[in-house]
């Protein structure tokens, strides 16, 4: 638990010695642990715990977890409706990872303005007021925050308390939940089981793992064949762990087939992508080759593009997805120069995952030399007698958390959403997932009810949070001794890795920051290393301005460059 912050003055000067000794600490060590790309440890910051806040409507009961060893028949329950079980003990809620039962994990938050102490310098808040008064951010929105750990003190702010859109920067919560619901180890599993018979059905069980991806298709299709199945009658696909919303909240706003706005579901493989390559042809007018991966008989290619010596305007190669009687039609218009020797690759969102991921499995049986008799893929839930004969693990949650900071992965991020509610709902729901990321923000001393997340990854018109309650966030998730480490070593390195690969290449310190963009929007959030020890933690959050992401990026990597002088 976070300190209380001392209130008398005696207090006071015991908490401002208390301060100076761990900045101290921080100083020995920083410089030689962070030159190996590994972030200091922060120690506590001294903080109050102010009202108790009473948990929104919670179900009396928690529903069992999904059996990883057997397949039981699933529930027949409406979503967010709970299945009985014995409640956690007081033993068991202290013990890592700490599962969120009814009412004991949600214990006391902050009101719904954060506070932190101090004036900022005003060298410091001159050098940033003048950045942020650029033109380009006239009439938008802007909260930025950033504070001196481990004094725990304001060195710049503005509007910290106002709440706009933080795009992506959204996903610190979902992180933030997913690892303080399961812990970093936790694994989901994709099963195969089977019916009675020399040829029986098949049944493709889905545990929504967030990074299933073809080989993992192979690997379970293999072991079928190790157990010696040389025929199946009809291969099922069971999706019930998930209800059938594949389309998370607030998705709807805008119609796209792009890959950045994928669907989701129990089976859903490839972060819910295609990946289309075309290639021009031999001679000008030749149809270009394309190709799709993961490729399945259920993708058919609709190609009415052109090979070109030059693209004229308006003719420029355009590629579509729609689902169609089953399958996936992939069509392709406009032209493509000769010159495109390499391809042009253009990802897309799969419409229906689920489906598609039956039919790959379908594939792969076929490919291996085992018959299957089926013409039609159907969902079906697997009986409760059907037998085991593979089962997959996906890899540990913090792999699959990694890759969604790294490069802002939004269907890992709407998985992880509808993941959170295992345990509590059958079948799983976004309602119930996000109810839950919500009450967890309660260990990070933050009050769910002054914040608004209506879908895990940020997109679109969903969520809404202050610069002050990311700020507190950051700080309150990298001092959980667990996994406090992880989660700052997930996301990206400035100038280095995934979405600061390209940016924050002239500031002089290190930075491991999330990023966050929409239409008009855009925001960045992490940790800046301090020469002499200890940390920046900021948050900068701009929103319903005029310019392009590009220029708002501009701003807010010299912002940063500012705040990274601070010793």
């Amino acid at each position: 638990m976070p300190l209380n912050r001392c209130k008398t003055p005696m207090a006071g000067l015991l908490r401002t010695a208390l301060a100076a000794w761990l900045a101290g600490l921080c100083l020995v060590c920083s410089a030689a642990v962070f030159a190996q790309g590994t972030p200091v440890p922060l120690p506590p910051l001294p903080i109050d715990d102010e009202e108790v806040v009473e948990p929104e409507d919670v179900p009396p009961e928690i529903a069992p977890e999904r059996s990883s060893q057997k397949v039981a028949s699933p529930v027949p329950a409406q979503a967010d409706q709970p299945v009985p079980e014995e409640p956690l003990t007081p033993a068991q809620a202290e013990q890592p990872p700490v599962p969120m039962g009814p009412v004991a994990p949600l214990e006391r938050t902050f009101g719904c303005q954060e506070f932190f102490p101090g004036e900022a310098p005003p060298v410091l808040q001159g050098r940033v007021d003048k950045i942020l008064a650029n033109k380009d951010l006239a009439g938008g929105k802007l909260s930025v925050l950033a504070v001196a750990y481990p004094e725990g003190t304001v060195i710049y702010q503005r509007e910290a308390d106002l709440k706009v859109n933080p795009a992506s920067v959204s996903k610190l919560f979902t992180a933030a939940a997913a690892l303080a619901r399961f812990g970093p180890d936790h694994r989901w599993h994709t099963e195969v089981v089977a019916g009675e018979g020399e040829c029986p059905d098949l049944y493709l069980v889905g545990g929504g793992d967030p990074g299933l991806c073809e080989g993992d298709v192979k690997k379970l299709v293999d072991a079928v064949k190790s157990k010696g199945i040389t025929c199946v009658e009809q291969l099922f696909y069971d999706v019930t762990f998930f209800d059938d919303q594949i389309l998370p909240p607030h998705y709807e706003e805008k119609q796209s087939d792009a890959h950045w706005r994928p669907k989701i579901g129990a089976l859903g493989m490839c972060d819910g992508n295609l990946n289309v390559r075309i290639f021009p042809g031999d001679y000008p007018d030749a149809v270009p080759r394309v190709t799709v991966e993961p490729f399945s008989s259920c993708v058919m290619i609709d190609s009415r593009a052109l090979t070109v010596e030059t693209v004229e305007e308006k003719k420029q190669l355009a590629v579509s997805v729609r689902e169609s009687g089953g399958n996936v039609v992939v069509q392709v218009t406009g032209q493509i120069p000769m010159k495109s020797s390499n391809g042009v690759l253009v990802r897309k969102a799969i419409p229906q995952p689920d489906q598609f991921t039956a039919c790959f499995a379908r594939d792969m049986l076929r490919s291996r030399g085992i018959e299957v008799r089926q013409k039609t893929l159907i969902a079906k839930v697997a009986p409760a007698g059907a037998k085991p004969i593979a089962t997959l693990a996906s890899d540990p949650l913090q792999t699959d958390l990694r890759r969604m900071q790294r490069w802002s992965k939004n269907f890992v991020a709407e998985q992880f959403a509808k993941l959170m509610g295992e345990g509590r709902c059958a079948p799983l729901t976004f309602k119930c997932g996000l109810r839950v990321i919500r009450q967890s923000l309660a260990r990070f001393h933050l009050n769910h009810r002054c914040l608004q997340l209506e879908n895990g990854s940020g997109l679109f018109d969903a969520n809404r949070v202050s610069a002050g309650q990311v700020v507190r966030l950051l700080i309150e998730v990298a001092n959980q001794k667990e996994w406090g480490e992880l989660y700052m070593l997930a996301l990206p390195l400035g100038g280095k890795s995934g979405t600061l690969m390209d940016r924050m290449k002239n500031v002089k310190r290190p930075v491991r920051a999330k990023t966050g963009t929409l239409d008009y929007h855009s925001s960045v959030a992490g940790y800046i290393e301090r020469r002499g020890g200890g940390y920046v933690v900021f948050a900068i959050l701009m929103a319903e301005t005029k310019t392009s992401a590009y220029r708002m990026r501009r701003i807010q990597d010299q912002v940063v460059g500012v705040l990274a002088t601070h010793r």
